[in-house]
């Protein structure tokens, strides 16, 4: 299936595109340069490296446009084609974005405390204790608090309690975070 984009369709998957890979993307994304031989060969007869390729792909723009999104022969998906002269020569680009969420059986939350192991966990202060499996390394007598099994989706913070939690224990850069290189040496 191939399929000729508007002007603002290819304006907006170049925005998309350029957010990725200057890192200004508010979702966690990622990227990598498919190492092809015939890529490798080309990046090296232009004396780039990986930021060099990285600049080159940030400066696209919708005149850079050749075609897309064309579907993928190799992986399922869609490929976007630009055109660009760098140092005398063409430069073919082809750029696919690949939307990828949870696998399946990956775990979205941990489990903190086990259904077998809530009979024997009990409250001190702000945390939860698991005592012992043997009864003579048990101290005191239990007091159930659980009444299942505890995980990370049974009290997630909201971004503020986040951001407190992260401030109160010093593990949050601020404004006035002094840097390695701002450190006299």
């Amino acid at each position: 299936m191939k399929v000729k984009s508007d002007r603002k369709q290819v304006a907006d998957y170049i925005e998309l595109v350029r957010d990725i890979v200057t890192d200004r993307s508010a979702s966690y994304r990622t990227y990598h340069i498919e190492p092809r031989r015939k890529n490798k060969e080309c990046v090296l007869e232009l004396g780039f490296n990986y930021k060099s390729v990285i600049e080159e792909i940030a400066k696209l723009t919708v005149r850079d446009y050749c075609d897309g999104p064309v579907e993928d022969k190799d992986i399922r998906g869609y490929v976007w084609i630009f055109g660009k002269a760098i140092n005398t020569r063409e430069i073919y680009i082809k750029i696919k974005t690949v939307v990828i969420g949870i696998r399946s059986g990956e775990k979205v939350h941990e489990i903190l405390i086990s259904e077998e192991e809530v009979h024997r966990t009990q409250e001190q202060g702000d945390y939860l204790v698991i005592t012992p499996v043997l009864p003579e390394l048990q101290t005191s007598k239990i007091e159930k608090t659980l009444k299942k099994e505890y995980s990370s989706a049974d009290n997630i913070m909201t971004k503020n309690e986040l951001t407190d939690l992260l401030k109160k224990h010093k593990l949050l850069f601020d404004d006035n975070t002094a840097y390695e290189e701002d450190l006299p040496s």
